[in-house]
């Protein structure tokens, strides 16, 4: 009798674990913080460098990319 309910038991909680893996996919995901370094290739006194610099800044916002 004991092995019945011990075979039941285990049953069960394979099949409830069967049950909710499908919906384990469906939870919240945590939001990741994605970072991007930009290397310019630029001297120190190049006076084109912080503007290619702001222009990048400027095309992540556009895309919806905070910075922070």
């Amino acid at each position: 009798m004991l092995d019945l309910r011990r075979r039941r038991f285990i049953t069960l909680l394979a099949g409830g674990a069967a049950a909710a893996w499908p919906f384990a996919g469906l939870a919240q995901q945590t939001g990741r913080m994605r970072r991007i370094a930009l290397l310019v290739g630029a001297t120190e006194n190049d006076p084109e460098a912080p503007l290619s610099s702001e222009a990048f800044r400027q095309t992540l916002n556009q895309l919806g990319w905070k910075e922070g």
